[in-house]
């Protein structure tokens, strides 16, 4: 059985600066959050984003690069050496 309980959304410390950006960030297209793991980053990025824009996950990122480096030493033992 799956109970389905409403999604309560806490208002960031930096959303606002991010929903509403000064021209400082408007400035520039590509914007890095950094910050401990597991506070909610990528919620915020998620929650604000607009459609029109893309957001790419580096963690997603690092899976990918991970996956391929497997199959690529899968397929030849000294491609996995010249990638390390």
């Amino acid at each position: 059985m799956t109970i389905d309980l409403p999604t309560i959304w806490i208002q960031k410390t930096f959303q606002d600066v991010l929903t509403h950006p000064p021209l400082s960030l408007r400035l520039f297209s590509v914007w890095l959050l950094l910050g401990p793991r597991q506070v909610g980053k990528s919620a915020l990025f998620k929650h604000i984003s607009r459609n029109d824009r893309q957001l790419i996950d580096l963690d997603d990122l690092a899976v990918c690069l991970g996956q391929m480096l497997i199959q690529a030493c899968l397929r030849n033992l000294s491609s996995c050496r010249a990638l390390l």
